[in-house]
């Protein structure tokens, strides 16, 4: 191709629309679906998070014996998973738990390999 450029050197208008499609044209040509590897690592880590929350709840209250334990540990299970929703939602689909995510599968959703993608993360989690 050849670059017209004016009297000041620089490259003609219509050269920087060209250069602009064709970087576009590549960015297109060579793209990864990034977002989805990020959304079914957010899943891996929120699953973990969520179940490191509950378990570790309970095991606690069952080594102390603390007789409102059953309270507390609905309250942390409570507080985590909104907490968990709230900070992930715009990163996953923030399950948590493959039976939803299998539910969602069910009433057409998601797609099923996302799906079943996102029920190894969280199983993985």
């Amino acid at each position: 191709a050849v670059v017209s450029t004016q009297s000041t050197g620089m490259p003609s208008s219509t050269t920087a629309v060209n250069t602009s499609a064709n970087h576009i044209t590549r960015r297109e040509r060579n793209t990864f679906p990034w977002n989805k590897v990020q959304s079914f690592v957010g899943e891996m880590v929120i699953s973990f998070i969520f179940g490191f929350t509950v378990y570790s709840s309970i095991l606690t209250i069952n080594l102390e014996e603390i007789p409102s334990g059953p309270i507390l540990v609905g309250l942390s299970i409570g507080f985590s998973s909104v907490a968990l929703v709230y900070s992930f939602l715009d990163i996953c689909i923030a399950h948590f738990n493959p039976a939803i995510t299998f539910a969602a599968i069910l009433f057409r959703k998601i797609d099923v390999a996302e799906g079943i993608i996102y029920i190894l993360s969280q199983c993985l989690g």
